[in-house]
């Protein structure tokens, strides 16, 4: 059986041991025992778990210690778990009757869908399940077989309506952000449709992009598409683009308003530009990276001609170089400035700019490999990167340089903006008689090393007064709030700001539990 190892959010779990070592400034708030060795399942805000146990020749599943569903024989399909922001599930359960007709395919046999607890009508099939953001809706697409022929349905809230389609996507359906409006893809003969609050969209011979992309206010859709023989648009509430020869269906952003819509496209002499708007803008070798500003009202990307990168910020260009660092231009949260790590004469570097390109300055020099990422702070008055130096790693902060470590990452400004925090290591590949060690540094310090960290852990409170991460000790995990531990556990899945200045973890011990910090008063 396989141990859990940091940061993994599904795995075999054997939780046998006690929770020791009390610290009173923690409390536990028991969700329920965990009998046996288990699979548990992590819900993408990571803030809820389920897992399968066994009672006697059936199973069940359980969410946060208590009981999701009615006892199944057969398969629980682990990748349909879904729940919404307030506790609601879905899940798909299978009562095996036949061998599966390939690896892909899944268990065959006799599918219910088991929402909020009740286990729903059998059918051959069921593709993915949606909640909408709001929890009050949830969807489905299940599959009858008829004389050895598909029959779609779409479930949503219970009620299902036959569809006159030959398949569904497997990634459908889909709500918009805001939850009101409701699309699928789906297979009509030859031809692909996308189809929106029951309005069928025009029909093409390839939809290129498995999920369409709505908008974050929901208002607008857009997704790729072709005929085969024809140029390839991108189809926006309905209406197609121009057309090019490639269109990377993962080019396609949407401001963060939902007003705009740029993608890149190649053209047939290989040239590549990017359409914002509607519009065309000029040809590049390759442009990549297209990203809007937090206000929506300005579009940077990266592009490529004559061997050279440039920085684009709403078509001007704002820097030049080598080589940029994987990854996206930053813009600040005030809107006002950009920043990019770049390569110049074989140094790399990190510019700021003013988005007209003006104050152009580099910020804490130069380094001897590639820079990571830059951060804002919240109120844009800070920046961090990881730098290099020979094969050392550093975090710089605005123009200082913190101490050099073999690896440096995760970089986390406190919610006003005033503190740093990140996750360190030290490597020991000359002296096999010493563990590599990782640990947190906060404020530039460097805190008690450990075997690991648990991934994504580190935390500011919402007060940015204290700072919580998960540690690992042998087989154990440990949070560890302003310096103090808490019990150890099986598992840490979570650690997560609560209030203004507590936290609040997922732990898994002899028991399933939250656990909750909240500083001495």
């Amino acid at each position: 059986m396989n141990k859990y190892l940091c940061g993994n959010a599904v795995a075999a779990l054997l939780l046998a041991s006690a929770v020791h070592g009390q610290n009173p400034r923690f409390s536990e708030s028991t969700l329920g025992l965990v009998p046996a060795a288990v699979s548990m399942i992590l819900t993408p805000d990571q803030q809820h778990l389920a897992y399968v146990v066994p009672e006697g020749g059936a199973k069940r599943i359980f969410f946060d210690g208590r009981a999701a569903g009615p006892q199944f024989d057969g398969a629980f399909v682990e990748s349909s778990f879904v729940s919404s922001h307030d506790g609601r599930t879905a899940y798909a359960i299978v009562k095996e009757t036949k061998d599966a007709e390939c690896s892909s395919c899944g268990p065959q046999g006799q599918w219910r869908a088991v929402i909020d607890g009740q286990a729903g009508p059998v059918y051959d099939r069921i593709s993915r399940f949606a909640f909408s953001s709001d929890g009050k809706s949830v969807a489905y697409g299940a599959i009858t077989i008829v004389d050895g022929k598909d029959r779609w349905s779409l479930v949503v809230n219970g009620q299902a309506t036959s569809l006159p389609y030959d398949a569904l996507s497997y990634k459908s359906p889909q709500f918009s952000p805001d939850g009101q409006r409701l699309a699928y893809i789906a297979k009509k003969g030859t031809k692909t449709v996308v189809v929106v609050d029951g309005k069928e969209g025009p029909a093409y011979d390839k939809i290129g992009n498995p999920i369409p992309a709505f908008s974050a206010d929901g208002r607008h859709m857009a997704y790729t598409a072709r005929n085969y023989g024809q140029p390839e648009v991108v189809v926006l509430d309905g209406q197609p683009g121009p057309g090019f020869d490639n269109i990377p269906a993962t080019s396609l952003i949407f401001s963060p308003d939902g007003g705009r819509l740029a993608y890149g496209g190649q053209s047939e002499n290989g040239k590549w530009r990017v359409v914002t708007d509607g519009l065309a803008g000029p040809e590049y070798d390759q442009v990549d990276n297209l990203v809007f500003s937090p206000d929506g009202r300005h579009l940077a990307y990266h592009a490529k001609r004559a061997g050279k990168w440039t920085l684009i910020v709403d078509r001007a260009e704002i820097a030049t170089g080598e080589e940029f660092a994987k990854g996206f231009a930053t813009f600040s949260p005030d809107n006002q400035r950009i920043a990019q790590a770049l390569k110049q004469d074989d140094k790399w570097k990190v510019i700021t700019a003013a988005l007209d390109g003006s104050a152009s300055h580099v910020v804490g020099g130069e380094f001897d490999r590639g820079t990571g990422l830059v951060v804002f702070s919240r109120d844009s008055k800070h920046l961090a990167f990881v730098g290099w130096n020979g094969d050392k790693r550093m975090a710089v902060l605005d123009e200082k340089r913190g101490m050099e470590f073999d690896t440096v990452s995760h970089l986390v400004f406190s919610p006003d903006g005033q503190r740093l925090a990140y996750e360190a290591g030290k490597f020991y590949k000359l002296d096999p008689s010493k563990k590599d060690t990782r640990f947190i540094v906060i404020d530039g310090a460097a805190q008690p090393e450990y075997e690991g960290l648990v991934p994504g852990s580190l935390a500011f409170s919402a007060d940015s007064r204290h700072v919580a991460y998960a540690v690992c000790k042998g087989d154990q995990r440990i949070v560890i709030i302003d310096g103090q531990s808490s019990p150890e556990y099986r598992a840490v899945c979570s650690v997560l700001p609560k209030g203004s200045d507590g936290f609040e973890a997922l732990v898994v011990g002899h028991q399933l539990a939250r656990l909750a910090w909240k500083p001495q008063s």
